[in-house]
Protein backbone atom coordinates (compact mmCIF):
# COMPACT_ATOMS: atom_id res chain seq x y z
CA UNK A 1 0.00 0.00 0.00
CA UNK A 2 1.49 3.57 -0.99
CA UNK A 3 2.22 6.06 1.73
CA UNK A 4 -0.73 7.82 0.87
CA UNK A 5 -1.14 11.29 0.51
CA UNK A 6 1.39 14.67 1.07
CA UNK A 7 1.21 17.27 3.27
CA UNK A 8 0.16 19.78 1.71
CA UNK A 9 2.99 19.62 -0.95
CA UNK A 10 5.28 19.76 1.72
CA UNK A 11 6.50 15.80 0.56
CA UNK A 12 5.94 14.53 4.44
CA UNK A 13 4.17 11.81 4.83
CA UNK A 14 0.94 12.58 7.04
CA UNK A 15 1.57 12.15 10.74
CA UNK A 16 0.96 8.88 12.06
CA UNK A 17 -1.42 8.44 14.83
CA UNK A 18 -3.54 5.72 17.08
CA UNK A 19 -6.96 6.53 18.81
CA UNK A 20 -9.68 5.19 20.73
CA UNK A 21 -13.46 6.48 20.29
CA UNK A 22 -16.72 5.17 22.77
CA UNK A 23 -19.97 5.39 21.18
CA UNK A 24 -21.94 6.16 24.37
CA UNK A 25 -25.37 5.55 23.85
CA UNK A 26 -28.69 6.37 26.57
CA UNK A 27 -30.95 4.09 26.40
CA UNK A 28 -33.06 6.23 24.13
CA UNK A 29 -30.58 6.06 21.50
CA UNK A 30 -29.12 9.13 21.70
CA UNK A 31 -25.34 9.16 20.90
CA UNK A 32 -23.06 11.50 22.93
CA UNK A 33 -20.80 13.78 20.55
CA UNK A 34 -18.21 15.91 21.36
CA UNK A 35 -17.99 18.93 18.90
CA UNK A 36 -14.64 20.50 17.69
CA UNK A 37 -13.04 23.13 15.24
CA UNK A 38 -9.88 22.91 13.85
CA UNK A 39 -7.72 26.13 15.48
CA UNK A 40 -6.08 26.74 12.16
CA UNK A 41 -9.52 26.92 9.93
CA UNK A 42 -11.87 28.83 12.93
CA UNK A 43 -14.53 29.84 10.69
CA UNK A 44 -15.12 26.35 9.81
CA UNK A 45 -17.93 24.52 11.05
CA UNK A 46 -17.46 22.19 14.08
CA UNK A 47 -17.15 18.40 13.22
CA UNK A 48 -19.34 15.78 16.40
CA UNK A 49 -17.70 12.47 16.82
CA UNK A 50 -17.64 10.18 19.69
CA UNK A 51 -15.61 11.02 22.87
CA UNK A 52 -12.01 9.86 22.36
CA UNK A 53 -8.36 10.59 21.44
CA UNK A 54 -4.88 9.52 21.06
CA UNK A 55 -3.15 6.33 22.61
CA UNK A 56 -0.74 6.97 24.68
CA UNK A 57 2.93 4.83 24.24
CA UNK A 58 2.19 1.62 26.20
CA UNK A 59 -1.89 2.30 26.62
CA UNK A 60 -4.10 0.08 24.92
CA UNK A 61 -6.87 0.93 23.18
CA UNK A 62 -9.15 0.22 25.90
CA UNK A 63 -7.58 1.63 28.18
CA UNK A 64 -7.03 4.82 25.94
CA UNK A 65 -10.71 4.88 25.37
CA UNK A 66 -11.50 4.76 28.85
CA UNK A 67 -9.26 7.85 30.09
CA UNK A 68 -10.45 10.12 27.32
CA UNK A 69 -14.05 9.41 27.77
CA UNK A 70 -13.74 10.55 31.19
CA UNK A 71 -11.35 13.69 30.76
CA UNK A 72 -14.17 15.06 27.47
CA UNK A 73 -17.14 13.97 29.66
CA UNK A 74 -16.12 12.80 33.20
CA UNK A 75 -17.64 9.53 32.80
CA UNK A 76 -15.63 6.49 34.21
CA UNK A 77 -16.13 3.01 33.24
CA UNK A 78 -14.30 0.30 34.47
CA UNK A 79 -14.83 -1.65 31.04
CA UNK A 80 -15.77 -0.50 27.64
CA UNK A 81 -16.40 -4.05 26.43
CA UNK A 82 -14.36 -5.40 23.31
CA UNK A 83 -13.58 -2.92 20.35
CA UNK A 84 -16.63 -3.05 18.36
CA UNK A 85 -15.08 -1.43 14.89
CA UNK A 86 -12.09 0.63 13.79
CA UNK A 87 -11.61 2.62 11.18
CA UNK A 88 -8.55 4.56 9.48
CA UNK A 89 -8.94 8.00 8.37
CA UNK A 90 -6.98 11.30 7.03
CA UNK A 91 -7.59 14.66 8.20
CA UNK A 92 -5.87 18.15 8.90
CA UNK A 93 -5.30 20.07 12.31
CA UNK A 94 -4.02 23.02 13.39
CA UNK A 95 -1.76 22.97 10.16
CA UNK A 96 -0.56 18.99 9.76
CA UNK A 97 -1.93 16.22 7.84
CA UNK A 98 -2.64 13.29 10.04
CA UNK A 99 -3.46 9.67 9.32
CA UNK A 100 -5.12 8.28 12.03
CA UNK A 101 -5.89 4.43 13.04
CA UNK A 102 -8.75 4.47 15.28
CA UNK A 103 -9.97 1.56 17.59
CA UNK A 104 -14.15 1.97 18.30
CA UNK A 105 -15.97 0.85 21.78
CA UNK A 106 -19.24 1.00 22.22
CA UNK A 107 -21.25 1.22 25.52
CA UNK A 108 -24.55 2.09 26.70
CA UNK A 109 -25.37 4.50 29.90
CA UNK A 110 -27.95 6.27 31.22
CA UNK A 111 -27.85 9.71 30.57
CA UNK A 112 -25.78 12.17 32.57
CA UNK A 113 -24.71 15.57 32.09
CA UNK A 114 -20.70 16.02 30.35
CA UNK A 115 -18.11 17.70 32.88
CA UNK A 116 -14.89 17.60 31.06
CA UNK A 117 -12.22 17.12 33.79
CA UNK A 118 -8.83 17.30 31.85
CA UNK A 119 -9.14 19.24 28.69
CA UNK A 120 -5.35 19.41 26.73
CA UNK A 121 -4.32 22.76 25.72
CA UNK A 122 -5.29 21.89 22.27
CA UNK A 123 -8.64 20.39 23.34
CA UNK A 124 -9.67 23.99 25.11
CA UNK A 125 -8.53 25.80 21.90
CA UNK A 126 -10.45 23.50 19.51
CA UNK A 127 -13.37 21.49 21.65
CA UNK A 128 -16.77 23.21 21.71
CA UNK A 129 -18.69 21.17 24.10
CA UNK A 130 -20.60 18.31 24.21
CA UNK A 131 -24.34 17.08 22.82
CA UNK A 132 -26.98 14.08 23.33
CA UNK A 133 -27.52 13.81 19.25
CA UNK A 134 -30.71 11.84 18.93
CA UNK A 135 -30.24 9.31 15.96
CA UNK A 136 -31.87 10.67 12.85
CA UNK A 137 -32.16 14.65 13.91
CA UNK A 138 -29.57 16.79 12.74
CA UNK A 139 -26.61 17.89 14.86
CA UNK A 140 -25.31 21.31 15.55
CA UNK A 141 -22.77 21.22 12.78
CA UNK A 142 -20.70 18.37 10.61
CA UNK A 143 -20.91 14.79 11.77
CA UNK A 144 -18.69 12.34 9.32
CA UNK A 145 -21.32 9.47 7.61
CA UNK A 146 -19.76 6.66 9.42
CA UNK A 147 -20.27 8.18 13.01
CA UNK A 148 -24.34 8.13 12.03
CA UNK A 149 -23.52 4.59 10.57
CA UNK A 150 -21.95 3.30 13.68
CA UNK A 151 -24.12 4.74 16.18
CA UNK A 152 -27.18 3.49 14.62
CA UNK A 153 -25.64 -0.46 14.60
CA UNK A 154 -24.56 0.14 18.24
CA UNK A 155 -28.06 1.43 18.99
CA UNK A 156 -29.61 -1.65 17.49
CA UNK A 157 -27.33 -4.22 18.75
CA UNK A 158 -26.24 -2.79 22.23
CA UNK A 159 -28.41 -4.54 25.01
CA UNK A 160 -31.20 -1.89 26.05
CA UNK A 161 -30.18 -2.04 29.81
CA UNK A 162 -27.32 0.42 30.62
CA UNK A 163 -24.21 -0.17 32.63
CA UNK A 164 -23.68 1.33 36.36
CA UNK A 165 -21.32 3.62 35.85
CA UNK A 166 -19.48 6.24 38.13
CA UNK A 167 -19.70 10.09 37.80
Amino acid sequence: MSAGPTDRGTGTAPAARRAARVLCLDPDGALLLVGGTDPARPHAPAVWLPPGGGVAAGESAGAAARRELFEETGLWLDDVGPAVTGRTVEFDFAGRRFRQRETWFAVRVARFEPRPTAWTRWERRSLVGTTWWRLGDPPPGVIPDDVVRLGEGAHRDLPATPRRVGL
